[in-house]
């Protein structure tokens, strides 16, 4: 529930008090035998304060206190937040957004019989990113930089490099990544539309308080996209490119290259055309065309080499009452 505490003609304060619970339940079974199960009892209290100093200047203050009734270690943490927002001009804004971050491991992770050390702890860390924002009739666009750090971060490793169903999930020690994005979006009229997005990072971790960061994920990402309404028919086309990967999880064996050593091998750059057709006959029925992959890419997804959908498409038929 929410309430005004205080009312001008500012609307200077407003404060939002809330409360979830959250019960999950898991079990694992190994060749038909119980290996593991347990569930996990989550409570959240949070409250948000927002006070807006002047009519150009607001700040909100966030606050989350979290208990969680866990099958391995009972947590407790509070999560604070604060954000600031500053119109520099009537289209321009200026932002700050400062929190902590936390995440629980999936609960059956802790009964994977691949997991070497039975343990896998929580993730939690920092967040911070400021930006502009520029809103015009015609074209907007937002320019941010950001900053995360977290501790005991949490990934998927292998007990068996040769054999990805032995994934188990685990926690990689120390990650960080910095970096700045940029969105721009162009109005052409009332029909068409484009949009270009461009992030560059430096995603790194290492696995020990001694060991040197090492590269995680991709650094360079590019999307652009094309939307177009005519009447009851929507269309849109989305690029992705993702460049500047890290090595393979393999070697050139097809071996752990961490644990095994040898060459690594390179991803490649990956790129993926999609596109949405979608036909509205009137407020009860539509039908929409999917279509994904179209130039039939053959990239890898990911560090461990799987390999995504080739060029493939679905078409569905949605009635709304």
């Amino acid at each position: 529930w929410s309430s005004d505490v205080c009312s001008s003609d500012l609307d200077k304060d407003t404060f939002i008090l809330g409360f979830d619970i959250l019960r999950e339940k898991a079990t694992t079974w190994t060749n038909a035998t119980t290996v593991g199960s347990g569930d996990r009892k989550t409570y959240a209290l949070y409250a948000s304060y927002k006070h807006q100093f002047s009519p150009k200047f607001e700040a909100t203050l966030g606050m989350r206190g979290l208990h969680v009734n866990d099958y391995s270690e009972d947590q407790n943490k509070f999560l604070p937040q604060i954000q600031t927002l500053y119109k520099l001009k009537d289209n321009m804004s200026w932002y700050i957004n400062v929190g902590k971050a936390f995440q629980m491991p999936a609960l059956n992770q802790y009964w994977n019989t691949n997991n070497p050390n039975g343990r896998v702890d929580p993730q939690e860390g920092w967040t911070y990113e400021t930006g502009l924002k520029v809103v015009n009739k015609a074209n907007s666009w937002k320019f941010d930089v950001f900053h995360m750090d977290l501790d005991a971060k949490l990934d998927w490793q292998f007990a068996d490099p040769a054999d990805k169903s032995t994934a188990y999930l685990t926690n990689f020690g120390k990650w960080k990544n910095t970096g700045a994005e940029l969105e721009y979006t162009q109005n052409f009229n009332d029909n068409l539309k484009m949009r270009f997005g461009l992030m560059y990072a430096n995603p790194k971790q290492k696995e020990t308080d001694d060991a040197p960061y090492v590269q995680d994920q991709a650094k360079l990402q590019f999307t652009a996209g094309i939307d177009y309404q005519l009447g009851k028919l929507s269309t849109n086309l989305n690029y992705l490119f993702v460049g500047k990967r890290p090595d393979s999880y393999y070697n050139t064996e097809g071996k752990k290259y961490a644990t095994y050593g040898g060459t690594p091998r390179s991803l490649s750059n990956r790129s993926m055309l999609n596109a949405n057709f979608i036909y509205k006959a009137d407020e009860h029925h539509s039908m929409q065309l999917t279509l994904n992959n179209i130039f039939d890419k053959k990239d890898m997804i990911n560090e461990y080499e799987n390999w995504g959908m080739p060029f493939n498409w679905m078409l569905t038929y949605n009635y709304t009452f």
